[in-house]
């Protein structure tokens, strides 16, 4: 894949292995099949990315995609980069990587707020991922179970799914070498999770747009609304 700090030590924290293994884990993931290319954007010494990096990283991205087109590929962002407003040059790639034909799915924010306000979940042709929780409907033990948004999950209408992203077993690491895993909540999670979605939608159907990747995630996701208070028009991701 690609390093935008190449300098300095590869693998320092679990948080994207844990996010690989819900797109492609052989036994966690959605799309066991699908391969997964690391492009590391984070700086391990201040765990932290720069606009720059993610720059870099979708131009090589979309470098590496041209090298074969005729596998379909997809751009999975687990991560907020500002809180505040747009960030031109992230719209710009993901422009770039949409024009490319491949779609980036995002993850909401692990904060309670609108993700409008919250880049790239912003970002114009994003798919916005919330993580969804499972909880009892009423105080009696035996109420019904339903689906809810994740609490500190961001919300509002630029979110397009839900996924689950409320202690998720997911691979992790002791260290940076002895594999384990471990229950992860975030909706870096969930965006793994619908990223393994999108990965099997384009398996069965390779030349789809950008655009027709979001409707069917759109679409078959109508039919159970998570939060029909902050997200009235989001639903919960369904692989039926």
């Amino acid at each position: 894949g690609f390093d935008a700090f190449p300098g300095e030590e590869h693998v320092c924290n679990a948080h994207g292995t844990a996010v690989a293994g819900a797109v492609a884990g052989t036994t966690l993931g959605v799309a066991p099949k699908a391969e997964i290319v690391d492009v590391k954007m984070v700086e391990c010494r201040r765990l932290r990315g720069t606009i720059d990096a993610i720059v870099q990283g979708a131009k090589w991205t979309i470098a590496d995609h041209a090298r074969h087109p005729e596998r379909p590929a997809i751009a999975n962002w687990s991560f907020i980069a500002d809180t505040a407003a747009t960030i031109p040059a992230l719209d710009s790639a993901v422009t770039a990587l949409r024009a490319a034909g491949i779609p980036v799915v995002v993850s909401a924010g692990n904060i309670e707020m609108n993700a409008c306000r919250i880049a790239p979940a912003n970002s114009p042709g994003v798919i916005v991922v919330g993580a969804s929780r499972i909880r009892r409907a009423g105080l009696d033990p035996d109420a019904q179970l339903v689906d809810a948004r994740t609490p500190g999950t961001a919300y509002g209408t630029c979110l397009d799914v839900f996924a689950p992203g409320d202690s998720v077993l997911l691979p992790s690491m002791e260290g940076t070498r002895q594999p384990t895993t471990q229950l992860w909540t975030g909706t870096s999670m969930s965006a793994g999770y619908v990223s393994g979605a999108v990965a099997l939608f384009l398996e069965a159907h390779p030349t789809a747009t950008p655009d027709a990747v979001a409707d069917y995630i759109h679409a078959a996701s109508r039919f159970t609304i998570v939060d029909p208070t902050r997200s009235p028009k989001t639903g919960l991701l369904y692989l039926g």
